[in-house]
């Protein structure tokens, strides 16, 4: 019977296949007129299974049905590989090895009909069983030769090849071949797929297993099959009956246990789901790339990739009611302006999830696969969803240039921003959105502060500060200064090019390291160690005044760098910018916290000028941590009184100290204490005991 005829008799509105319970005996089926008297070196074996029939006299295929698997086997170099490739060949023609029911039939035919060569007279052989009356067995009694499919069998057939979760190498294998939905996939044969290539015993496996799952097998011929209609039919059933399952019966309590809830139904192995999950950081603590997903999981990028879309596929498919999602979109749609870190502090405000870190892109994919649709528009560099057209490009430069004004000044204004040329345009709007966007962005940074009433100047915390580091180093060695040499100190180094008003400054120090307001002093509260911030250079300089001091001039810090290796670029650049230096006039300067202790000197030496030449200062060094208040004498007579405690110099030509007057190094004749009442009482002229 034709098949088309076949068909006609079968109900259009269903696919169908051959009954697997039901056997055909009529042998004539089987028997190709050529094939039997087909040479084995015509059939396409490897050389190996080729050598070993030629070795046993196997010639035709008639000569190889004669022998068993187990007879096969016995050859001579012929192994399970030979035997199977045998077996292919045979089961492709309807044979089988050593088939004692099928050999006997043949042996029936005399020996005069077979030649010499074993040739077989096919017209004679198709004559003897069309004069047989072989019919069917009596177990095919009852049995319909067709079955048909079940919804659940035809819905699964009608599966585009990429919808169903097969390998890579499947889905490239069956588009190579146009195999286009399962349904054409299980049409063909086990051997055929083995003859394409890249294909191999595992994807193979992989197919069968997933055919078993609908009690189907590989080369099982489907009727009906080139029905478009009747497959379109199928596949929209398909699509109806996903859509009215019932989840929304679920309550899920959190956002996260939705999605897990819909995933674990469209994922079909619990590996899958897990994947899916990191990637998308729903259990975890951030979303995941392709690349660290397949290491955790020990999958290719492209595997991953695969498994995502095709879970995704399913979900597209199932529609599944998403309440809290749906929640989520809401409350981004009713915002004009919502980056990463407001979202999640809204869903927790709500109580839509106990994570608090979802990634905002999540959300956005999200929304794709389950087809809710956000109103706002998305900027992915910026991670953020907002309303109304602007240039997110410019607003972004124009964040950056405030981060750089944060770190290179401590703090920066709003309206001074505004009137750069470069950001002119992004102001010319005519309502103030851009002003509420950059309020809002400004507002949820960590430490943020306005300065002023105004809401101009702000600051907010960056892990690096250079006003910070001014102040914290100034910490370093006094905790209060005045508060216009503060604000003289911050505004001259050459570094900052910005000129900050002094209560922004005084501001500054207030709210954010905690300072106060007594006398005109500043006065920092809560100190910490903060001598980390120093380099070494200026810890040199420090020890310096500390070794020397308390008073230097110009010529002696230039002098003592020299010992410490220091060049003079350096300490010209340093003094001007150092804020805990206080000059106390021209080339003359002091550690800030020494000037509060300047007056309580209570040593007072005598040096004469007046019999006794000066002598170099290069020959006479310095004494450390001893200074005195000087009183220069000519004639018997004080001529002038030096105003800063001056540290002293060892004339080793005398082996007495001395002091520098005049850029020259005048011994001391006499030394006195003084009270606080002024009164004097001479002391011996020795300074071992300072």
């Amino acid at each position: 019977m034709d098949m088309n005829d076949i068909e006609e008799n079968l109900d259009q509105n269903n696919l169908w296949i051959i009954n697997s319970k039901y056997k055909n005996l009529n042998y004539t089926q089987f028997i190709n007129n050529s094939y039997l008297n087909k040479r084995i070196e015509d059939i396409d074996f490897s050389i190996r299974t080729l050598n070993c029939l030629r070795h046993e006299n196997i010639i035709y295929i008639y000569d190889l049905i004669q022998y068993s698997e187990v007879e096969l086997l016995r050859l001579n170099n012929f192994g399970k590989k030979s035997l199977n490739e045998v077996k292919f060949e045979l089961e492709e023609n309807s044979i089988e090895l050593g088939n004692k029911e099928f050999l006997q039939i043949l042996n029936d035919i005399s020996a005069s009909q077979i030649n010499e060569k074993y040739l077989i007279d096919y017209d004679k052989k198709i004559k003897y069983f069309d004069g047989k009356d072989v019919k069917e067995s009596e177990s095919n009694q009852n049995i319909e030769k067709f079955s048909k499919l079940s919804s659940h069998q035809e819905i699964a057939m009608v599966q585009e090849i990429e919808e169903v979760d097969f390998s890579i190498r499947i889905i490239n294998l069956c588009k190579i071949n146009s195999l286009s939905r399962v349904g054409d996939l299980l049409q063909i044969e086990e051997k055929q797929l083995l003859r394409i290539p890249n294909s191999g015993k595992k994807s193979i496996a992989e197919i069968k297993e997933y055919f078993a799952k609908y009690n189907l097998k590989l080369g099982t011929k489907i009727y009906n099959w080139n029905d478009i209609d009747l497959i379109l039919k199928i596949k929209e059933a398909g699509i109806m009956s996903f859509d009215n399952q019932e989840d929304h019966n679920f309550e899920d309590g959190f956002f996260e246990e939705e999605i897990e809830r819909v995933i674990l139904e469209c994922a079909n192995t619990e590996r899958n789901k897990d994947i899916y999950l990191s990637f998308y950081g729903i259990n975890n603590s951030s979303r995941q790339t392709l690349e660290k997903t397949a290491v955790i999981y020990d999958l290719t990028r492209e595997r991953v990739r695969q498994i995502i879309k095709k879970i995704n596929l399913k979900i597209k498919r199932k529609k599944p009611n998403m309440r809290l999602l749906k929640k989520i979109i809401n409350l981004i749609n009713n915002e004009t302006y919502l980056n990463e870190k407001m979202l999640n502090a809204k869903i927790n405000t709500f109580k839509l999830s106990k994570k608090s870190d979802w990634n905002i892109k999540s959300i956005v994919d999200f929304s794709k696969i389950f087809n809710i649709l956000i109103n706002s528009e998305f900027s992915i560099t910026q991670k953020l969803f907002y309303h109304g057209t602007i240039d997110l490009n410019l607003l972004h430069l124009f964040y950056k240039r405030i981060n750089k004004l944060i770190v290179s000044e401590g703090c920066a204004s709003l309206e001074l921003l505004k009137a750069e040329t470069e950001y002119e345009s992004l102001f010319l709007r005519e309502d103030m959105l851009i002003e509420e966007l950059i309020n809002i962005e400004l507002s949820n940074l960590s430490g943020f502060i306005w300065l002023d009433e105004y809401n101009d100047w702000f600051t907010y915390f960056t892990n690096r500060n250079r006003l910070n580091n001014m102040i914290y180093k100034l910490l370093a060695v006094s905790p209060k200064i005045i508060q216009n040499d503060l604000v003289i100190a911050i505004n001259r180094n050459y570094r900052k090019s910005l000129n900050i008003p002094s209560h922004i400054i005084l501001n500054y120090c207030n709210k954010v390291l905690d300072s106060k307001i007594e006398d005109g002093l500043l006065i920092f509260n809560n100190l910490k160690n903060t001598s980390y911030k120093l380099s070494t250079l200026e810890k040199i300089i420090i020890q310096m005044f500390k070794d020397y001091g308390p008073v230097l001039f110009y010529r002696d810090i230039l002098e003592f760098s020299k010992l410490s290796n220091i060049n003079e670029n350096s300490v010209n650049k340093m003094i001007g910018e150092l804020i805990y230096i206080k000059r106390l006039e021209r080339e003359t300067y002091i550690l800030q916290s020494d000037f509060w202790n300047l007056q309580s000197n209570n040593l007072v030496c005598q040096v004469s000028i007046t019999n006794e030449s000066g002598y170099e200062i290069f020959l006479c060094p310095p004494v450390k941590n001893i200074s005195v208040t000087i009183e220069i004498f000519e004639n018997g007579i004080m001529k002038e009184f030096l105003p800063y405690p001056r540290h002293l110099r060892f004339i080793k030509k005398l082996g007495k100290y001395g002091v520098i007057y005049h850029n020259q190094v005048y011994p001391i004749i006499s030394k006195y204490y003084e009270d606080e009442n002024g009164l004097r009482e001479k002391l011996e002229l020795k300074f071992d005991e300072i």
